[in-house]
């Protein structure tokens, strides 16, 4: 069940700022901001949801290892591979470097699922040329 560890949702209007959605991770339950809702794809809602099922069954509060979890139960799923990616690029202000580690690491994480599940070969094209980047970034140091 793509909702494993989740004990329910609750959908709040106000009080919640620029996040999407949150988890108690003691009650399991995710609040959805639905003001931040308002446009999003069914994919998008439940890459969000399953980004919070990442705290809680990681029983973490950070980002990295919630986004790695929440993306392999999210992929499970059969949805949209590119939503999981979309609402991050929606969701992070970019005002830090682990907003765009972040990105990249989801990004990397789809392509892999993708060149993996799917026998998508362009799927392995995108990793190679996010290694390269970052290959040449290190040369740059």
């Amino acid at each position: 069940m793509w909702a494993s560890g989740l004990k329910g949702v609750k959908v709040m209007k106000g009080g919640m700022g620029a996040t999407p959605a949150m988890v108690g991770n003691e009650s399991g339950i995710v609040f959805l901001n639905v003001e931040k809702l308002s446009g999003l794809s069914e994919d998008q809602i439940h890459s969000i949801i399953t980004h919070e099922q990442g705290h809680v069954l990681g029983k973490t509060t950070n980002e990295y290892k919630a986004d790695a979890i929440g993306f392999g139960n999210y992929a499970k799923t059969g949805r949209s591979l590119k939503a999981s990616y979309h609402t991050l690029l929606k969701f992070l202000p970019f005002n830090k470097e682990q907003d765009f580690e972040r990105l990249k690491k989801q990004t990397v994480r789809a392509l892999l699922f993708d060149y993996k599940n799917n026998g998508n070969k362009k799927a392995m094209i995108g990793i190679k040329k996010i290694m390269s980047e970052n290959l040449q970034n290190v040369e740059r140091v």
